[in-house]
């Protein structure tokens, strides 16, 4: 009786618990922070203007991967570089 009644038990432990997992993946972003004069310039990133923020540390969430980023002042191309965005990685640029 001590034996049904053990494997009636664990019958019932595995079927109605389970073995349940789950996955949680992240999202694949990277960061570009300018330093320098932010204020007068034009940034653009992979031929897109940025629109800045008013907050001077501020960071810009881009995808990882190669990104063209030119930066103007008074129509004066200063920066004109390739840059590789690692995930979860901050870049920082400096505007001379």
């Amino acid at each position: 009786m001590k034996i049904l009644f053990a494997l009636l038990a664990a019958f019932m432990f595995v079927s109605c618990g389970g073995y349940n997992t789950t996955t949680t993946q992240r999202t694949e972003k990277g960061f570009l922070k300018f330093n320098g004069d932010i204020e007068h310039v034009r940034i653009l990133i992979d031929g897109a203007e940025l629109s800045k923020s008013e907050n001077r540390d501020a960071v810009y969430q881009v995808k990882p991967g190669n990104h063209e980023v030119k930066i103007f002042r008074n129509e004066q191309l200063l920066v004109d570089r390739t840059l590789f965005v690692d995930d979860q990685v901050t870049m920082e640029v400096d505007i001379p």
